[in-house]
């Protein structure tokens, strides 16, 4: 790991030419995998989200992440759901899902070891993640299990600007206190008052924000609020802080590093770990607003306030995620202890993020179509890249999906600006909106 963050550091600081950097970078990688003492163990089967993508010897087979559906229906697909919402499993079904999986795997194994599996669905598509050799991919679609096969989607990583918070923290804060004084908020603007009078607060409800990880230190989300919980943290490992009374489950499907369009072959690989801590802020910001408990004075309660939180950390330290982590996630929230029996499921699932122009009908749209049959509504950004034609992001754009846009509420600091008055020749005053430019004298 120490060796990867070098490199890292090699080409973010490179002072020769880049061609250079890569070349030593990528030998002294082959050298480092073909050194390890696994290269010395027999070959093994396909391994679940494996940390050995490819073989123990030098390679230059350049890999693909897929997704393969196969034929038999998946288990929310076959199963039933009753009165109250609660999906039964078809036992058969199941059976013959298994099985059609292990012969998949097997005739995998046969054709390629360098395939590698990254993650198996079974409840919200019956399908496969895995990492194949650019030069197989017609010949993995070809296989007799297989109904379809697409390379993965790339989702773009949601960001908050932390040297924008940080210049106008002052300003923040106060507009934060004076939202109470004015009774507007962003919880007020889209109406949860008039659920709050009818008793509805969230009480009961599990919500799964797949996005970032969320930081369970926070003061807001059952944490102490002590800084040097999160700063003392190894946040790769289990911890005492997690679960919470907030934040009462959830998972890592990524590891730190992984990041889908990164230069480094091993980074393109999700390493998943038990410990969703959110490093990069998004997600904690989201949960926050779905279920944080303010304090009255700095900060107000999110949306639902007494619903719980489950954190489904979807994004490495840097870089942008894949739908096959993201389907991961929501197979999770399908059965989170992993028994093939969903009664423990989730009941809404929020994930903001996506890709501008998404695709409508590949298998993630299939994944959100499935969880609503099986009565976990999922809500997804449609994006924040303005009003142009078509440009609502994946997965925001599955049918069944409740896709939303970004708004702003009644408070004064939305529709009230400075202003300049201007006295025309003929004695007409007219206001303009008071701006100070870049190389201006200040205002």
């Amino acid at each position: 790991m120490e060796s990867q963050n070098n490199f890292k550091r090699s080409i973010m600081n490179n002072n020769g030419t880049l061609k250079t950097t890569l070349t030593l970078m990528m030998a002294l990688l082959f050298m480092a995998t073909g050194c390890s003492q696994k290269s010395q163990q027999a070959p093994g089967p396909l391994e679940l989200v494996s940390g050995d993508l490819f073989s123990n010897r030098p390679t230059n087979v350049p890999m693909v992440a897929v997704l393969i559906k196969l034929k038999t229906p998946s288990l929310i697909e076959s199963g039933s759901v009753d009165s109250e919402g609660n999906l039964s499993v078809n036992q058969d079904v199941l059976n013959a899902l298994v099985a059609e999986q292990d012969k998949t795997l097997n005739e995998l194994k046969e054709l390629s070891k360098e395939i590698k599996l990254l993650f198996s669905y079974k409840f919200t598509v019956n399908a496969l993640a895995l990492a194949v050799p650019l030069g197989l991919y017609d010949q993995v679609g070809e296989l007799g299990t297989i109904a379809e096969i697409e390379k993965e989607t790339l989702f773009d990583r949601p960001v908050i600007d932390q040297a924008f918070v940080e210049a106008r923290k002052e300003g923040l804060n106060k507009a934060i206190k004076e939202a109470s004084q004015f009774e507007v908020t962003s919880v007020s603007h889209i109406g949860a008052n008039a659920a709050y009078e009818a008793g509805i607060t969230g009480k009961g409800i599990k919500v799964g924000v797949i996005d970032t990880g969320v930081d369970f230190t926070h003061k807001m989300l059952g944490g102490s609020g002590n800084p040097k919980e999160f700063e003392e943290m190894n946040k790769e490992e289990a911890t005492a802080l997690f679960p919470n009374s907030k934040v009462v489950g959830g998972y890592d499907f990524t590891g730190p590093d992984y990041s889908p369009g990164s230069i480094l072959p091993d980074w393109r690989i999700p390493r998943p770990d038990v410990n969703p801590m959110d490093e990069g802020g998004h997600g904690t910001h989201v949960a926050g607003s779905v279920a944080g408990i303010g304090d009255g004075v700095n900060t107000y309660d999110g949306v639902a306030p007494d619903a719980d939180i489950y954190a489904l950390k979807v994004f490495g330290n840097n870089g942008g995620t894949s739908d096959t982590v993201v389907i991961a996630a929501m197979e999770w929230a399908m059965d989170p202890n992993g028994d093939l029996d969903p009664s423990d499921r989730l009941d809404v699932l929020n994930l903001s993020l996506g890709g501008n122009f998404g695709k409508p009908y590949i298998l993630y749209s299939l994944a959100v179509k499935n969880l609503a049959k099986a009565g976990v509504i999922t809500t997804i950004s449609a994006g924040n890249s303005g009003p142009t034609p078509y440009i609502v992001g994946a997965p925001g754009t599955a049918e069944e999906s409740i896709s939303v846009g970004a708004s702003v509420d009644g408070m004064p600091k939305n529709w009230q600006f400075e202003s300049v008055a201007f006295t025309t020749a003929e004695g007409e005053e007219l206001l303009s909106r008071r701006v100070e430019g870049a190389f201006t004298t200040p205002i």
